[in-house]
């Protein structure tokens, strides 16, 4: 059964939120742009497949987020967020469709999706062509339009919204500068190509010496020398020909971009994506990979942590505390010798427990859990009646 838009629509947005009424709304006023338009161009960045395999590789680790819900407990949160956030996808996916967009427009949205009754019931990722943001009665607006021509307007409190190079505009990131790298690359793929298809092409002339000839007998023998020697079966490398014929060859050089010439322009988008080669090809270490973390997928779970956390809750819930932290278990990623240090001096002060440890190691967890204290630590506190041997 075909899914239909529509039927997207009514489930993903409330009633209130379907409202499309363009008399309601005006353009939202801003300091440096007086359009609150962006248009969600992304050339043929995706098209490239060292774009896409750098995207992907950061999608991909991001999306292995988990949330946890700080404050007061809220397990449906928590199980959005990290199993089901909608109908539609995993958290995985979710996550991952949300960062890639982020890479490639330099905005990503997310809709916090609410009942009739306000509550919150899933979140879904937004890939539109155009968000224009709107203004009524005092309270921001933002209208999405969707490559169908359909449009959907929603309180911006109710969408989830990162950028990245956050400058010139006063609520969009700025647009990618990319495309001329990536343009660059193509040509020099593109010129690779051709120039191996050149390489098999026939490169020589055939002068007919036999006099005045029509013009579909200078073909029909055109066609028979190329037929007789110039095909993969004559695999004896020798032409024979009669004086009615001349061949002369031709000399094609293709130029070709070289080794360190491609290298520079693939640096340069790794470098635009804050991304090492050998991350994309999954051949990182330890260090390489908690450099990686630090520099571009902690940024991101910290902008996201605090965006979803300013979007959910009240100010007063945020008053008592409650908030949505996203974490990812770097240590995976660590080497067994490190794992082991650190168990040895984690577990002995109790910060770690013994499914902590096993889990580091890839281990099933115990039924019963357990903390190991060393009995060479002490209260801080407490230690001259240690030494000295007095009583509590």
């Amino acid at each position: 059964m075909a899914f239909e838009f529509r039927n997207m629509l009514k489930n993903l947005f409330t009633s209130k939120q379907r409202d499309t009424n363009q008399q309601q709304y005006t353009s939202l006023q801003m300091l440096n742009n007086y359009m609150g338009m962006f248009s969600n161009f992304t050339g043929n960045a995706y098209e490239n497949e060292l774009v896409r395999a750098s995207v992907h590789a950061i999608a991909t680790h991001v999306a292995k987020t988990k949330a946890k819900h700080v404050g007061q407990k809220n397990s449906r949160l928590e199980y959005l967020l990290n199993v089901r956030p909608n109908q539609y996808m995993s958290a995985y996916d979710m996550f991952y469709k949300f960062v890639t967009q982020l890479y490639l427009t330099n905005n990503a949205y997310m809709l916090i999706q609410r009942d009739n009754l306000g509550n919150i019931i899933g979140f879904y990722p937004i890939n539109a062509t155009n968000v224009d943001l709107k203004q009524h009665m005092g309270n921001v607006y933002v209208e999405f339009t969707f490559l169908t021509g359909n449009k959907v307007v929603c309180a911006y409190e109710d969408v989830i919204h990162l950028r990245r190079h956050f400058n010139e505009n006063d609520m969009y990131g700025s647009s990618n500068v990319i495309l001329s790298s990536i343009n660059l690359l193509n040509t020099t793929n593109q010129g690779i190509e051709n120039a191996i298809k050149i390489s098999t092409y026939l490169k020589g002339i055939l002068e007919i010496t036999a006099g005045s000839l029509k013009p579909e007998d200078i073909k029909k023998m055109k066609d028979e020398f190329v037929h007789d020697y110039m095909n993969i079966n004559n695999v004896g490398g020798v032409a024979a020909h009669d004086t009615k014929m001349k061949y002369h060859p031709l000399t094609v050089d293709p130029k070709m971009v070289d080794a360190e010439q491609m290298k520079i322009i693939e640096d340069k988008i790794f470098m635009y994506y804050n991304i090492n080669k050998k991350i994309v090809m999954n051949e990182f270490e330890e260090n390489m990979f908690n450099a990686f973390y630090e520099g571009v997928v902690e940024p991101i779970l910290l902008a996201l942590s605090e965006e979803i956390t300013a979007k959910i809750f009240t100010s007063r819930e945020r008053g008592w505390g409650n908030e949505i932290i996203f974490t990812a278990n770097r240590l995976n990623y660590a080497s067994n010798d490190t794992k082991i240090k650190m168990c040895k001096e984690l577990l002995a002060t109790g910060v770690l427990s013994i499914n902590n440890a096993r889990e580091l190691f890839n281990l099933e967890p115990l039924k019963e859990d357990k903390r190991l204290i060393s009995l060479n630590y002490v209260d801080a506190e407490k230690q001259n009646q240690y030494q000295l041997g007095q009583s509590q």
